[in-house]
């Protein structure tokens, strides 16, 4: 079935990307399409092989997903081996980096409240 064009789609759009560090790339996810202001912010990020993101702490709450490849998490003083379809929860403040020791892009979407 085709939708009208002038029928509310469900897909969302990723906003502008930003680079955050050598080789990781995050795509905010856009809500504005929707006019909705959900209790949450998502983005999708990629980690190119051989490279990490910048340790992270925060305020907020946060899950990722593994979407596609695998990786090394560093969490609570030791490291954790990734795999795609992982999903892993981060508390306030909790410090954590990934660092992508595949051969593939490594992407992961986070969901934080």
């Amino acid at each position: 079935m085709l939708h009208a064009l002038n029928e509310i789609q469900p897909k969302l759009n990723l906003s502008m990307v930003e680079l955050i560090a050598p080789g990781v790339i995050v795509h905010p996810v856009d809500f504005s399409g929707r006019n909705v202001n959900p209790p949450f912010k998502a983005t999708c990020f990629e980690v190119m092989p051989g490279c990490s993101t910048p340790p992270d702490q925060h305020e907020v709450q946060e899950c990722w997903i593994i979407m596609k490849g695998s990786g090394i998490l560093e969490f609570a003083a030791k490291q954790h081996v990734i795999r795609e379809k992982d999903v892993l929860y981060f508390a306030s403040r909790e410090l954590h980096q990934i660092f992508n020791d595949g051969s593939e892009t490594l992407i992961i979407f986070s969901i934080y409240w």
